[in-house]
Protein backbone atom coordinates (compact mmCIF):
# COMPACT_ATOMS: atom_id res chain seq x y z
CA UNK A 1 0.00 0.00 0.00
CA UNK A 2 1.33 3.73 -0.89
CA UNK A 3 0.89 6.80 0.70
CA UNK A 4 0.16 9.88 -0.40
CA UNK A 5 0.25 13.32 1.07
CA UNK A 6 -3.08 14.91 2.78
CA UNK A 7 -3.73 17.11 5.74
CA UNK A 8 -1.25 16.52 9.07
CA UNK A 9 -2.92 13.61 10.89
CA UNK A 10 -2.77 12.57 14.54
CA UNK A 11 -1.08 9.16 15.09
CA UNK A 12 -3.99 7.42 16.36
CA UNK A 13 -5.98 8.45 13.22
CA UNK A 14 -3.14 6.95 10.74
CA UNK A 15 -2.74 3.85 12.53
CA UNK A 16 -7.01 3.54 12.39
CA UNK A 17 -6.55 4.11 8.67
CA UNK A 18 -3.58 1.81 8.04
CA UNK A 19 -5.67 -1.24 10.16
CA UNK A 20 -8.58 -0.57 8.44
CA UNK A 21 -6.86 -0.91 4.94
CA UNK A 22 -4.83 -3.97 5.97
CA UNK A 23 -7.85 -5.23 6.93
CA UNK A 24 -9.18 -4.74 3.09
CA UNK A 25 -6.28 -5.80 1.88
CA UNK A 26 -7.09 -8.85 3.03
CA UNK A 27 -10.26 -9.23 3.13
CA UNK A 28 -10.02 -8.34 -0.64
CA UNK A 29 -6.94 -10.91 -0.54
CA UNK A 30 -4.59 -8.20 -2.13
CA UNK A 31 -0.79 -9.34 -0.80
CA UNK A 32 1.61 -6.94 0.07
CA UNK A 33 3.71 -7.55 -2.78
CA UNK A 34 1.43 -6.22 -5.08
CA UNK A 35 2.17 -2.51 -4.15
CA UNK A 36 -1.50 -1.45 -4.12
CA UNK A 37 -2.27 2.41 -3.54
CA UNK A 38 -4.57 2.99 -0.80
CA UNK A 39 -6.99 4.88 -3.12
CA UNK A 40 -7.00 1.75 -5.72
CA UNK A 41 -7.67 -0.55 -2.33
CA UNK A 42 -11.11 2.21 -1.42
CA UNK A 43 -11.97 2.38 -5.19
CA UNK A 44 -12.48 -1.30 -5.46
CA UNK A 45 -14.71 -1.45 -2.92
CA UNK A 46 -16.12 2.14 -3.08
CA UNK A 47 -15.73 3.14 0.46
CA UNK A 48 -14.54 6.44 2.31
CA UNK A 49 -11.67 6.19 4.64
CA UNK A 50 -12.84 4.95 8.32
CA UNK A 51 -11.43 8.51 9.50
CA UNK A 52 -14.16 10.52 7.83
CA UNK A 53 -16.99 9.71 10.05
CA UNK A 54 -14.33 10.37 13.07
CA UNK A 55 -13.28 13.70 11.72
CA UNK A 56 -17.34 14.53 10.92
CA UNK A 57 -18.07 13.94 14.88
CA UNK A 58 -14.51 15.85 16.34
CA UNK A 59 -15.78 18.98 14.54
CA UNK A 60 -19.40 18.04 15.70
CA UNK A 61 -18.52 17.87 19.22
CA UNK A 62 -15.61 21.29 18.89
CA UNK A 63 -19.20 23.02 17.45
CA UNK A 64 -21.18 21.78 20.62
CA UNK A 65 -18.36 22.75 22.61
CA UNK A 66 -17.97 26.42 21.12
CA UNK A 67 -22.15 26.94 21.76
CA UNK A 68 -22.25 25.78 24.90
CA UNK A 69 -23.29 28.20 27.50
CA UNK A 70 -19.95 30.02 28.79
CA UNK A 71 -20.83 29.26 32.31
CA UNK A 72 -20.09 24.97 31.24
CA UNK A 73 -17.00 23.38 32.54
CA UNK A 74 -16.10 22.40 29.15
CA UNK A 75 -16.81 25.63 27.07
CA UNK A 76 -14.62 27.47 29.67
CA UNK A 77 -11.90 24.68 29.23
CA UNK A 78 -11.69 24.70 25.63
CA UNK A 79 -11.95 28.78 25.61
CA UNK A 80 -9.14 28.80 28.38
CA UNK A 81 -6.55 26.40 25.67
CA UNK A 82 -7.87 29.06 22.82
CA UNK A 83 -7.57 32.55 24.49
CA UNK A 84 -5.19 31.80 27.51
CA UNK A 85 -5.99 31.45 30.99
CA UNK A 86 -8.28 34.28 32.92
CA UNK A 87 -6.73 36.04 35.65
CA UNK A 88 -8.70 34.31 38.30
CA UNK A 89 -7.44 31.10 37.58
CA UNK A 90 -6.46 28.90 40.55
CA UNK A 91 -5.02 25.56 39.11
CA UNK A 92 -0.90 25.16 39.36
CA UNK A 93 1.15 25.70 35.79
CA UNK A 94 2.56 22.83 33.92
CA UNK A 95 -0.63 21.27 32.87
CA UNK A 96 -0.84 20.40 28.99
CA UNK A 97 -1.64 23.12 26.79
CA UNK A 98 -3.96 21.65 24.28
CA UNK A 99 -6.31 18.82 24.79
CA UNK A 100 -5.52 15.76 21.86
CA UNK A 101 -9.36 16.29 20.24
CA UNK A 102 -8.07 19.97 20.03
CA UNK A 103 -4.66 19.48 18.10
CA UNK A 104 -6.83 17.31 16.10
CA UNK A 105 -9.37 19.80 15.14
CA UNK A 106 -5.98 22.27 14.57
CA UNK A 107 -5.03 19.35 11.78
CA UNK A 108 -7.99 19.24 10.62
CA UNK A 109 -8.87 22.89 9.73
CA UNK A 110 -5.27 24.01 9.56
CA UNK A 111 -5.58 23.27 5.97
CA UNK A 112 -8.02 25.91 5.65
CA UNK A 113 -5.65 28.31 7.31
CA UNK A 114 -8.00 28.91 10.11
CA UNK A 115 -6.88 28.82 13.79
CA UNK A 116 -8.81 27.30 16.83
CA UNK A 117 -10.02 30.99 17.88
CA UNK A 118 -11.32 31.94 14.02
CA UNK A 119 -13.09 28.24 14.34
CA UNK A 120 -14.65 28.87 17.68
CA UNK A 121 -15.91 32.09 16.40
CA UNK A 122 -17.32 30.51 13.20
CA UNK A 123 -18.92 27.70 15.18
CA UNK A 124 -21.40 30.68 16.16
CA UNK A 125 -22.51 30.55 12.46
CA UNK A 126 -23.94 27.54 11.24
CA UNK A 127 -23.81 27.95 7.62
CA UNK A 128 -20.18 28.63 8.08
CA UNK A 129 -19.08 25.80 10.21
CA UNK A 130 -20.86 23.54 7.33
CA UNK A 131 -18.50 24.72 5.23
CA UNK A 132 -15.57 24.38 7.06
CA UNK A 133 -16.59 20.87 7.59
CA UNK A 134 -17.78 20.05 4.62
CA UNK A 135 -14.12 21.53 3.52
CA UNK A 136 -12.75 19.35 5.86
CA UNK A 137 -14.62 16.16 4.47
CA UNK A 138 -13.60 16.81 0.97
CA UNK A 139 -9.67 16.80 2.21
CA UNK A 140 -9.86 13.61 3.62
CA UNK A 141 -11.88 12.02 0.20
CA UNK A 142 -8.51 13.09 -1.26
CA UNK A 143 -6.34 10.67 0.28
Amino acid sequence: MGAKHGPPQSSSTLALMHLTLWALCKILRIPYTRHVMNVEVRATIGCHPLSHPVTDRLLQFFRHTAHSPPQEDHHRAVAAVIWGLPPDWKRPLGRPSHTSWLRVVEADIGQQNIGLASAWRKAAIRDDWRRIVDTAMLQWSTL
